[in-house]
C-alpha cells in the first residue's frame, strides 16, 4: 500500500494551487461586494437621516401654520431677516409657510423613493454577498487547512 502526502504529490499541488487561486479570486470579489454593500448602507443611512430632518421641518411648519390660523386678520406678524424683525402681511406669511410645507412634502416623497430604491439595492447586494460567501465556503471545504486538496 502506497500513501501519498497530499502536500508533496505534484498533481495535488497543481490542483491545490488552482483551487487556492480560485479561492483568492472569490475572496477578492467578496471583499469588493462587501465594500459596495457598505457604501449602500452609508447612502441609505444618510438619506434616512435627511428624511428625518425633513419630517422635523414639516412638523415645525405645520405648528407655525396652526398658530397662524389662530390669528385674526390684520394681526401684526413679523419675519426674521438676518438680525432684523420686519413687519410682514399675515396673508403673505401664511403663503410662505404653505409653500414651505408643500416643498418639504415633495422632498419627503423624493427621499422616500430614494430610500425604497436603496433598500432594494441593499437586498440585492446582500444576496450577492451571501452567494459569494457560500461559494467561498464550498471552495474552502474542497481544500484542507494546509491548502492541499482533500481526497474524498
Amino acid at each position: 500500500m502506497r500513501i501519498h502526502c497530499l502536500a508533496t504529490d505534484p498533481q495535488l499541488q497543481q490542483i491545490s494551487s488552482v483551487t487556492m487561486s480560485s479561492v483568492e479570486a472569490i475572496q477578492k470579489h467578496l471583499s469588493d461586494e462587501i465594500t459596495k454593500f457598505g457604501e449602500l448602507q452609508k447612502s441609505y443611512q444618510k438619506t434616512l437621516h435627511l428624511r428625518q430632518q425633513l419630517d422635523s421641518q414639516l412638523n415645525e411648519n405645520n405648528i407655525v401654520k396652526e398658530e397662524m390660523d389662530l390669528l385674526e386678520d390684520g394681526a401684526k406678524t413679523y419675519k426674521l431677516v438676518g438680525p432684523l424683525l420686519m413687519s410682514i402681511d399675515l396673508k403673505e406669511a401664511k403663503d410662505n409657510v404653505n409653500s414651505r410645507i408643500k416643498y418639504i412634502s415633495e422632498e419627503i416623497k423624493r427621499h422616500d423613493t430614494v430610500i425604497s430604491d436603496l433598500s432594494e439595492k441593499q437586498e440585492q447586494q446582500r444576496e450577492v454577498v451571501t452567494k459569494l460567501q457560500q461559494q467561498l465556503q464550498q471552495k474552502t471545504a474542497q481544500t484542507g487547512p494546509t491548502g492541499a486538496a482533500v481526497k474524498a
